[in-house]
């Protein structure tokens, strides 16, 4: 936060530093309530298409309860500057992932670290407040108490994004079980209370550490529950009724198979297996039991990360008769699928978007099997098309838009065949995909078009 430090370099008066802090804070909460909304938004994007069940909640620091948290630790802490209290609260943006299970600890955890820069982590199991309360409280817990991981973190920007100030600023993330949350909450106001040892208040301790225990209990029964069910749906040979169910079922087939957990998209891959009618356990086990996980796929594959949702939806795209029959009526579509066409064009770019984190990544793939000026010349054409209802193309602007079309359709590199089958699809519902699209496309142009007026 290199902005904080401009307000006070040099060591002052206790109460002044804090009263510099909060006016500073005062001043810029918005940002601080801009980085947690999106950093929310983020995870629980991620988080939904990695079938995840969870839930998301975020907030910047109430300026009232700031007030309080600061001058409860001054005596403490002997502030010397402004830094230094932006350096000690280190939840002024907060963000936190509740879970139904335990066991997803580990994949929220692979992904934050993908979507976010981890400055610090740390899990609190809850035995260190055990000593604490029995020296305070006179009662010794029994249960574990408070249980989270904590983040101290930036987030992680597309390339080509251009960056807002808040955008740097750092927050916490929280990550805990719905059921544990649940008790925190109702512990929160003993938590802080002095206490005194015997009586009415060690009475509440033992119910709240009590709580505690069938907290624990509670979380082992729906994980033994929900393995329960997945069993009876595989036995059934039911479909998978929702993505989560899916990302259970390859979770534990990862399991039995001793793989590495992969962090998938199921919320696609789940679409793509409904699409093609693959999304019952015996399906699925067929397309497994033949999978090409080989490294020389892999290599095919780049620079586009490879994994088990690619390898399944790779095995369906080189396999499946009824897509090839698709991809023959394609080629034989009139003049008025130009808005179909132009649809999956737009879609090609979000799906770049979105699985490519640098743009150079995806542009020099697609620009191996066209000439790059064209492709620049196409993809400007494309930014500035606005396609009414009803409206028709010109011959020229069909040229174009076809010439596009068949850039992705007829591609030799597998990574952009993989793009195109994606957006062929419609696997997801991009709103306002012309705008999507174009925040993609444009921060490349804008590059291209600096690095050609350097050169002359």
């Amino acid at each position: 936060m290199s902005s904080v430090g401009n307000t006070s370099s040099s060591i002052q008066d206790q109460e002044t530093v804090i009263e510099q802090f909060q006016a500073w804070y005062e001043g810029h909460r918005s940002g601080y309530v801009s980085i947690a909304q999106e950093s929310a938004g983020r995870l629980a994007q991620v988080l939904g298409d990695a079938g995840v069940p969870h839930k998301v909640e975020y907030r910047a620091k109430d300026i009232a309860r700031l007030r309080i948290k600061v001058n409860g630790r001054k005596n403490d802490k002997r502030y010397g500057n402004v830094d230094d209290v932006a350096t000690d609260i280190v939840d002024l943006a907060g963000v936190r992932v509740l879970l139904y299970f335990p066991s997803d600890k580990d994949r929220v955890e692979k992904l934050i670290t993908e979507n976010f820069e981890v400055h610090s982590s740390h899990r609190i199991t809850g035995t260190k407040t055990i000593e604490i309360r029995r020296a305070s409280h006179g009662y010794t817990p029994k249960y574990p108490t408070y249980c989270a991981d904590h983040y101290r973190a930036t987030l992680r920007l597309k390339e080509g994004r251009e960056a807002e100030p808040w955008q740097s600023f750092r927050l916490e993330i929280q990550v805990t079980t719905i059921l544990r949350h649940t008790w925190a909450e109702v512990g929160h106001d003993w938590s802080y209370k002095k206490l005194k040892p015997g009586g009415e208040d060690e009475f509440c301790c033992q119910l709240l550490d009590a709580l505690s225990g069938a907290v624990d209990m509670g979380e082992f029964f729906l994980e033994q529950m929900q393995k329960r069910l997945m069993t009876q749906k595989e036995q059934a040979d039911q479909p998978f009724r929702s993505h989560y169910e899916l990302g259970e079922f390859l979770r534990r087939w990862a399991a039995r198979n001793g793989r590495a957990q992969d962090l998938v998209d199921v919320q696609t891959l789940w679409q793509v297996l409904h699409y093609y009618d693959y999304d019952r356990p015996t399906e699925l086990l067929q397309i497994l039991a033949g999978l090409d996980l080989s490294s020389e796929l892999a290599q095919k594959y780049e620079p586009l990360p490879f994994n088990l949702e690619t390898s399944i939806i790779h095995s369906i795209l080189v396999s499946d008769e009824r897509y090839k029959r698709e991809r023959e009526t394609d080629a034989a579509r009139p003049t008025k699928f130009q808005r179909y066409k132009l649809k999956v064009v737009r879609d090609c770019f979000i799906w770049f978007g979105r699985l490519f984190r640098f743009n150079h990544k995806w542009y020099s793939l697609l620009c191996s099997g066209s000439v790059p000026r064209r492709v620049l010349e196409n993809m400007e054409w494309l930014v500035n098309q606005s396609m009414k209802e009803g409206e028709t193309l010109s011959s020229g602007d069909e040229r174009i838009l076809d010439d596009l079309f068949d850039t992705f359709a007829k591609h030799g590199k597998l990574a952009v065949q993989y793009v195109f089958f994606l957006a062929r699809l419609r696997v997801k519902a991009f709103p306002a995909d012309g705008y999507a699209m174009r925040m993609v496309v444009q921060p490349l142009l804008k590059l291209r078009a600096h690095q050609r007026a350097r050169l002359y």
